[in-house]
C-alpha cells in the first residue's frame, strides 16, 4: 500500500483539496488609525488545487470564501464577507499512512464589511494582501485519499478601497486551524 502512495506525489501528478477554518477568536484586528482591537470569530471554505514540481514539492492555487460575524469593544456587531485568490507551496515530509506537511501561501482579493451600529448601518469595502505558514498532516485512509489537518500563522494587511476612504486599514494576525479532505491524482 505504502509503495502506491508513494507515486502519488511524485513529479507531474496532482492533488485537490477542500478545507475549511475555524478561528475560534483566536485572532485580532488593530484598526492602525485609532489603535481600536476586535475580536474575531471566523468560519472559510478554502478549494485549492496543486501540482507537484518535484517529489513531494507541490504548487498551485488556492481560493479563500469567508463569512464572519464579529463585534467591536463597544458591542457593535458586523458581518464581513471576503474572497481571496493565490499561489501557495507545499513540501512534505516523508511517506507514509501519516505524513507531515509544510505550507507557504499569499492572497489577493477583497473583503466587504456590513456593520450594524447603534447610530445606523455602515457598509465598506477592502483590497487584501495575506501570507501565511503552516504545518499539518495528512492521515491516508486509502491510496488516493486523505484527511487533512493544518496549523497555520497568518499575516494580513486590508487597505479601504470604497469611494471616500480613508485612513490606512487594517492589520490581522493570528492562528487557524484547518480541517478538510484531499485527493492525489497519479495525472490528469
Amino acid at each position: 500500500m505504502s509503495v502506491t502512495m508513494f507515486s502519488q506525489m511524485n513529479t507531474g501528478s496532482f492533488f485537490a483539496a477542500a478545507n475549511s477554518s475555524f478561528d475560534l477568536g483566536f485572532s485580532t484586528i488593530n484598526n492602525i488609525d485609532n489603535n481600536e482591537k476586535t475580536t474575531v470569530l471566523k468560519y472559510s471554505l478554502n478549494p485549492k488545487v496543486g501540482y507537484f514540481i518535484k517529489n513531494r514539492l507541490g504548487i498551485g492555487a488556492g481560493l479563500e470564501f469567508s463569512s464572519s460575524p464579529y463585534s467591536n469593544e463597544f458591542g457593535e456587531a458586523a458581518r464581513e464577507s471576503r474572497l481571496v485568490f493565490g499561489p501557495f507551496a507545499r513540501y512534505y515530509v516523508q511517506y507514509g499512512t501519516l505524513i507531515p506537511f509544510a505550507e507557504a501561501s499569499v492572497g489577493f482579493g477583497y473583503q466587504n464589511d456590513i456593520g450594524f451600529y447603534l447610530d445606523g448601518t455602515s457598509k465598506t469595502e477592502h483590497s487584501v494582501f495575506n501570507s501565511s505558514l503552516g504545518v499539518g498532516l495528512d492521515f491516508f485512509l486509502n491510496e488516493k485519499i486523505a484527511i487533512e489537518a493544518m496549523l497555520k500563522y497568518y499575516y494580513e494587511k486590508q487597505k479601504p478601497s470604497y469611494d471616500g476612504a480613508t485612513g490606512s486599514g487594517h492589520a490581522i494576525s493570528g492562528v487557524v486551524a484547518f480541517f478538510g479532505i484531499v485527493i492525489f491524482f497519479e495525472s490528469i
